[in-house]
């Protein structure tokens, strides 16, 4: 028996990934019983997903997607501005999208696409915090990003400067820093009682 036989006995789950770089793309994990099968729907650079209703958002570094239940691109549009997107949350009928060149988060109506607002992280128009992905909970926003508002270049400063940033939804207003002193973090998430942070080669 191979080192993963067995491993997954009784799991019966499909699980879309969204992967970025040359390679990337959405792939469909099919795991039944013991067998697990890769497969690849969509190639492009995809930097984050989100459910919203029957549909699928995706952002890749330079355009927005929605997909049907059949996988099939029923909807997209280009970025008309040097954003670099990367994490993507939907709340309501608006996906909120990080435009980490811009240090901000882009607020889309998801009828149509269209840009209706954002949250800005810093007055600076180039990467000064690295903005990379965020997670929306109970009507409050969680922004990972490697530096904090205000604090120079995020190039030029310790890897551990990194911040997860609450932000509430309801009333508009940035609630604070919840978390800091973070190793480039990626990948906010909340399971049950328990947050969970992506960081180089380690789970928090």
């Amino acid at each position: 028996m191979s080192e993963t036989q067995g491993m997954y006995f009784g799991l019966n789950q499909k699980i879309l990934i969204s992967c970025c770089n040359l390679n990337g793309g959405l792939f469909e994990l099919t795991i039944k019983d013991d067998s697990v099968h890769l497969e690849r729907i969509l190639h492009d650079n995809l930097r984050g997903m989100a459910k919203f209703q029957d549909q699928i958002v995706l952002v890749s570094g330079v355009e927005v997607l929605i997909l049907d239940n059949e996988y099939r691109v029923v909807k997209r549009k280009a970025s008309d501005r040097s954003a670099d997107y990367h994490g993507v949350g939907v709340y309501k009928d608006k996906a909120f999208i990080v435009e980490t060149d811009q240090n901000r988060v882009g607020i889309y109506d998801l009828s149509d696409l269209s840009r209706v607002d954002e949250i800005k992280l810093s007055p600076e128009e180039i990467d000064v915090n690295h903005v990379n992905d965020l997670f929306i909970k109970d009507n409050k926003l969680y922004i990972s990003m490697f530096a904090d508002t205000g604090h120079g270049l995020w190039r030029n400063l310790p890897l551990n400067s990194g911040v997860i940033v609450e932000y509430c939804l309801k009333t508009n207003n940035r609630i604070g820093i919840c978390l800091h002193s973070l190793h480039q973090p990626h990948s906010p998430l909340f399971i049950m009682m328990y947050y969970i942070i992506v960081i180089p080669q380690n789970f928090k």
